[in-house]
């Protein structure tokens, strides 16, 4: 399903960047992460001893493997043409994440839903680079988890939209992003799921290491990654602007995915009077998609609620005026 799609979104707020912001980011992206991680692919391909009674999970979806494969696929495996000899090979995990990621269905749109698998089709969020295909061979399953790389400042369900992302889970991450930045002048990372049973949007903090200039998953739990759909990866820059640096954007490749970044995290100030800015408890955020080979800026307000955008109906305030 189409990330624009689900939010109900015809045309996204692209946003450009002013030249300061420009300037900023390239100044960023020059801080020291000889670190970072290269961009081949981190698939392992491994052969499936696959039949018709294997299913894929993602998303919240069980997935029979006939969508992707024909039954001559399953039974005898894929036609194989080099130096004009024709053989046959067993289905391994990159032909099943590269079908997909194209969205290569075998079987009538009636079929799928029949199966109630109406939404069913390409995932390119799957793409090589990020994507680990988990096997889970006492239950015949196989479970795509979307790995996040390193970053740093230095359905899915049968439902065809999306409600926006509640803004108490952006507070939540925050909390914990607030707290390694004073304590600990690190970055953290988040993922944000749709859950599709209980209709709910939930912030996950997966095993990770963390850094002043990055932080680095190293492994998702993909009994838990199945039952949900990654909406939005979300890492914080603490007290630097929140900026994508060189490493986020060799990081930040998948569609169909929301970035974000937290930063400038400011200490609470209270002035002479004793007058607490409320805006220093709040630090600045950046949204972005990687979208047609490319990234561009959102406007954070098309997927995530606005906390003060509301109407409120009181009888019991008179208004005597708002001129």
């Amino acid at each position: 399903m189409n990330l624009f799609e689900a939010f109900n979104i015809e045309e996204p707020e692209v946003v450009s960047p002013t030249e300061k912001a420009k300037k900023e980011k390239k100044a960023n992206a020059n801080k020291n992460h000889s670190a970072s991680k290269n961009s081949t692919p981190i698939s392992k391909v491994e052969e499936i001893n696959v039949d018709h009674n294997t299913l894929i999970r993602y998303g919240g979806d069980n997935l029979p493997i006939g969508i992707y494969f024909t039954d001559e696929e399953i039974e005898e495996g894929i036609t194989v043409e080099k130096d004009d000899k024709v053989t046959k090979r067993n289905i391994n995990s990159e032909d099943i994440r590269s079908r997909m990621e194209h969205g290569t269905i075998q079987v009538d749109k009636d079929e799928l839903v029949d199966q109630g698998l109406a939404h069913v089709g390409a995932y390119p969020e799957l793409v090589s680079a990020l994507t680990v295909m988990h096997v889970e061979k006492e239950k015949n399953m196989v479970i795509p988890v979307i790995q996040a790389r390193k970053k740093g400042c230095g359905e899915s369900s049968t439902d065809s939209s999306l409600p926006k992302i509640p803004f108490s889970i952006l507070i939540e991450f925050c909390k914990v992003a607030r707290y390694y930045a004073t304590t600990k002048k690190v970055e953290v990372h988040g993922d944000v799921y749709w859950n599709p049973v209980l209709k709910n949007y939930e912030i996950h903090f997966p095993e990770q290491r963390v850094h002043k200039v990055w932080a680095e998953v190293k492994e998702n739990d993909p009994l838990y990654v199945a039952d949900r759909r990654l909406i939005m990866q979300v890492h914080s820059h603490h007290f630097m602007a929140p900026l994508p640096s060189s490493t986020d954007d060799r990081s930040e490749v998948a569609p169909n995915v929301l970035y974000a970044i937290v930063g400038d995290m400011k200490n609470e100030r209270m002035n002479q009077n004793g007058v607490v800015e409320l805006g220093s408890l709040f630090p600045s955020l950046y949204l972005r998609m990687y979208h047609n080979g490319q990234h561009i800026t959102l406007n954070p307000w098309q997927f995530i609620e606005h906390p003060f955008d509301m109407d409120i109906d009181m009888p019991q305030v008179e208004v005597i005026s708002y001129e």
